[in-house]
């Protein structure tokens, strides 16, 4: 899936509460802008997702409020890990983009997790393929798609056993 036809524009550092000119009330003036990331789904995240938010979320451990729709916070998601790079700066270091790959096939430079509504979603991080001047340096790929509640309950049955 081709990622949506804007851009993000970063300015302002992210402990920031909001963009500075913004909080005086000014216009904010973008210093740069990033290309979004391409980001795709893995079938079985694709698929866990649609049972996830099927009629609502009822049930299901999923809900779309404040979303309008299932599509709605699909676009919401995909709009965020779509971002430059999500990662902390520490992360970035640990796990550096090694850049345009020589093959078609790319190996993932960083897999991490986020925290999205009710979702704990796990995504990995793939170079970008050579010869797209101007594209983002990466490319995001959901791997796994789960109700906050299960993730919880795993990660604390995880725990228990170390």
């Amino acid at each position: 899936m081709a990622p949506p036809a804007w851009t993000s524009s970063r300015t302002f550092p992210p402990s920031s509460p909001c963009p500075p000119r913004q909080c005086q009330g000014g216009s904010r003036a973008p210093t740069r802008t990033e290309p979004l990331m391409r980001v795709e789904w893995a079938g079985a995240a694709e698929a866990a997702l649609a049972a996830l938010l099927a009629d609502g979320g009822a049930g299901r451990g999923g809900s779309l409020w404040p979303f309008a729709s299932a599509a709605e916070l699909r676009r919401a998601l995909q709009g965020t890990l779509a971002l430059d790079d999500i990662r902390s700066p520490l992360q970035r270091e640990r796990h550096p983009n090694p850049g345009p790959g020589a093959s078609s096939e790319a190996v993932a430079f960083f897999r991490g997790d986020l925290w999205f509504h009710e979702l704990h979603v796990r995504y990995a991080l793939l170079p970008a393929p050579p010869g797209r001047p101007g594209a983002a340096p990466a490319s995001v790929l959901i791997e796994g798609v789960e109700p906050r509640g299960a993730a919880c309950a795993a990660r604390a049955a995880q725990s228990s056993e170390d």
